[in-house]
């Protein structure tokens, strides 16, 4: 009888644990999110760290994580200066472009973009982000953020220089093998 009720329990186990694990490993085929929602898009442009209008040029040939953040997150607030380390360690084969998920329930929605954009530019200067950035409000970076099928922030999602999709877990990849870009880089199917 014990030993019945001990399978049972590891059966449950191993079944919830690899339905977790393939959940949270969610390819191509199952992800939402498509590097062109970001930097193909009509109602998203690419703006470097002043704000200023860049062109799609600058993300040809790299590998491109999107980070999806907040300044009154605490855990982003963490994992920004690590992010930052490692993109000054692989920027010359690598682009970070952070959609922000912040807002101001109290502004009409006409004021809205011009608040966005300046929550922004504020959070920018206090994390010392050198990478790029989009002109989404925060309403469409919600709808970019639920595409990744994922809830919560910090969320970076990375894709190759070709746009494929490798992974939705970045910020858990990065946080815990800093080391990690040498592995997507030599992984023979996420050449270009």
């Amino acid at each position: 009888m014990v030993l019945k009720v001990k399978s049972i329990v590891i059966i449950c186990a191993v079944f919830f644990f690899f339905s977790f694990f393939m959940q949270a490993r969610v390819r191509l085929e199952d992800n939402k999110l498509k590097l062109t929602d970001i930097v193909s898009n009509e109602k998203s442009i690419l703006l470097d760290c002043e704000l200023n209008k860049v062109s799609n040029d600058e993300i040809e040939g790299k590998f491109v994580g999107i980070y999806f953040s907040a300044a009154w997150c605490g855990p982003c607030k963490e994992f920004t200066p690590l992010l930052h380390k490692f993109y000054e360690k692989n920027k010359s084969d690598l682009e970070i472009i952070w959609v922000s998920l912040d807002r101001d329930t109290k502004l009409p929605p006409g004021n809205a973009d011009k608040y966005h954009l300046s929550l922004k530019k504020k959070y920018i200067e206090s994390s010392n982000m050198n990478w790029l950035t989009t002109d989404t409000t925060y309403y469409e970076g919600a709808r970019l953020h639920k595409k990744t099928g994922n809830r919560g922030v910090p969320r970076l999602v990375f894709f190759t220089p070709t746009g494929k999709y490798i992974t939705n877990l970045g910020y858990y990849e990065v946080r815990d093998n800093f080391e990690i870009f040498k592995d997507w880089k030599n992984t023979i199917w996420f050449t270009p």
